[in-house]
């Protein structure tokens, strides 16, 4: 059985993770005009950005039943986590649109895999409370998607794009 403190701190994490797990795709669109004028954008980059998240979320549905076989969902989540904060940080102080693509395939890689992770752990942890708790997930991970676009650009202007960029890490 488990402690009340550990059931909350779990659901702390939940609720971490779920509204994390967009924010560095929906907030970065709408920067993309400021960003060119720093960082040169080309064509093939912004078809490469954007056709990331959707190969990276359908790579990480493969990676991960074969990580939760071997970590925990919750090792996996803190890992996925950190992985999201340092590609979206360092990708907000980056000169080069290569490196800036390399940074956002580590983040949008723990983005997927934490999209897959985080149903089990649920399941796992509130057996009793699945409708609940996905509940709480989902409306998380929708706050996530369309809070950023709405407030990046307003960010951009108090911020810069780079400021902006790394409210999200």
């Amino acid at each position: 059985m488990k402690s009340a403190w550990a059931s909350v701190l779990i659901v702390i994490g939940i609720v971490v993770a779920a509204f994390n797990l967009r924010p560095g795709v929906t907030g970065l669109s709408p920067l993309l005009g400021a960003m060119g004028s720093d960082i040169h954008l080309s064509a093939a980059f912004l078809a490469v950005i954007g056709m990331l998240p959707p190969l990276l979320y359908g790579v990480s549905g493969f990676i991960t039943p074969r990580l939760y076989n071997r970590f925990s969902g919750l090792t996996i989540t803190a890992a996925v986590m950190i992985m999201i904060t340092v590609g979206l940080g360092l990708r907000a102080v980056v000169d080069s649109p290569a490196v800036f693509l390399g940074l956002s395939v580590l983040a949008l890689l723990g983005m997927g895999i934490g999209n897959v992770v985080i149903p089990p752990i649920v399941k796992s942890y509130f057996p009793d409370r699945v409708a609940l708790m996905s509940t709480v997930h989902v409306g998380l991970l929708q706050l996530g998607t369309f809070i950023p676009p709405l407030v990046a650009v307003p960010l951009a202007s108090k911020m810069e794009w780079r400021g902006s960029l790394l409210v999200w890490a």
